[in-house]
């Protein structure tokens, strides 16, 4: 199981099945990378992953996750209960803007750069 739709996690998704892993993602979003995608593009994207067996569950979170026999339940919050071996995180990534926007650099999501990388200043 995966939690994460977002680039991380799409890259998880993509070696991990590659690998011959069988995978479940779970994200709380309407698409793959949300916010860094066409929403046309992210179909494709997810089409892609898809094709290498990944199922995707948008939408739900993780609600709980309990120990079963050997294994362990994922449930999620629209009720279905995924059975799993293993769970890993690819959720939270921000970047750290803070010392940029101070020292006058534009940021918006990260730092701002142009088609060269310059950046505002």
């Amino acid at each position: 199981l995966l939690l994460g739709a977002g680039l991380i996690g799409c890259e998880f998704a993509n070696d991990l099945s590659s690998g011959g892993y069988q995978l479940d993602v779970v994200a709380p979003c309407e698409q793959v990378m949300p916010g860094l995608l066409h929403p046309a593009a992210a179909k494709a994207v997810q089409a892609g992953l898809e094709g290498l067996g990944v199922r995707f569950h948008l939408g739900p979170v993780l609600a709980s996750l309990k120990k079963a026999g050997e294994g362990l339940e994922a449930h999620l919050s629209d009720g279905e209960v995924i059975p799993c071996d293993l769970v890993v995180s690819a959720v939270g990534l921000r970047p750290r803007t803070e010392l940029a926007f101070a020292a006058g650099l534009a940021v918006n999501r990260g730092i701002v750069v142009d088609r060269s990388l310059r950046t505002s200043h």
